[in-house]
């Protein structure tokens, strides 16, 4: 028992000395572009992180997960098939969940925009997994299947699209008030809480197989939601970190070049011929 106790002690001291060499790495690559300054060995290095980073899993959770707290109600989809809300959609699947409903004339619109353009930004990175988009109405004593399908049809949205799958679903209004409740998504005051048209415009997502979960506001920068989306649900280093290195290196480049460009500028304003003038000049 004590060689099988020094055993695990080094080894986890191992995991935790590999997880900070690779956390110092991604932050000396990062904290320059955060201060708007990258010097030359910087850029080179982007690109060589992301030949680095390792497609081998997360370890996924054996024990209790935070989904076992979701009521496993029923519910009824755009097509008029019956789901329950755990062990159907959510149980070991990546999931983004946003509650709504197709009279929504205020944050609804835009965030099922939002949604439309993260689903096909995932849709390769994450081809080989059970990636699922799920619309829950908050208004299913007027919200018929029939109605969600139309929704669906007039935002461009089909099962037959190539695209992950996007579920739409009503219920009865005491299961979905069982969801909402489950997934945080209240207001303390209850004046405000009981008004759908002041109900928040967040995506709640997560991977039920990794228990990683998180929710954000629909209306961050695209840039910004799909990259935590990745980092939060991603399975693997490259799922997780390569759009984060690889929009990095863009800056890198765009940096570069207006620090180049404002360089020749100022020698020519001095008379002076900049030997740093680019090849088509």
């Amino acid at each position: 028992p004590r060689r099988m106790s020094l055993f695990l002690s080094l080894m986890t001291c191992a995991a935790v000395f590999h997880t900070v060499i690779t956390l110092r790495t991604m932050s000396d690559v990062m904290k320059p572009l955060e201060r708007g300054t990258v010097s030359t060995e910087t850029a080179a290095v982007v690109p060589d992180r992301v030949s680095q980073l390792g497609e081998y899993r997360l370890t996924a959770t054996t024990g209790s997960r935070r989904s076992d707290l979701f009521p496993d109600v029923r519910l009824t989809d755009q097509y008029g098939k019956t789901l329950r809300f755990r062990s159907d959609i959510v149980r070991d699947n990546i999931v983004c969940v946003v509650l709504f409903y197709t009279e929504c004339q205020g944050t609804c619109p835009g965030t099922t925009q939002m949604m439309k353009r993260l689903r096909a930004s995932l849709k390769d990175d994450f081809a080989a997994e059970s990636l699922k988009f799920v619309s829950i109405s908050l208004d299913p004593e007027n919200d018929t299947p029939e109605d969600l399908l139309a929704y669906a049809a007039d935002n461009g949205i089909s099962a037959k699209d190539d695209m992950p799958e996007w579920i739409f679903c009503t219920g009865t209004l005491e299961d979905i008030e069982s969801i909402r409740l489950s997934l945080g998504l209240f207001d303390p005051d209850p004046v405000v809480d009981a008004d759908r048209t002041q109900h928040a415009a967040l995506l709640t997502f997560g991977n039920d197989q990794y228990d990683r979960w998180t929710a954000l506001p629909a209306g961050l920068k695209f840039s910004d939601l799909s990259e935590t989306f990745r980092r939060i649900v991603g399975t693997t280093e490259r799922q997780r970190f390569e759009t984060r290195i690889t929009s990095s290196a863009v800056l890198v480049n765009a940096q570069q070049s207006s620090s180049n460009d404002s360089c020749c500028t100022k020698m020519l304003q001095n008379g002076i011929k900049p030997c740093c003038t680019k090849p088509t000049e």
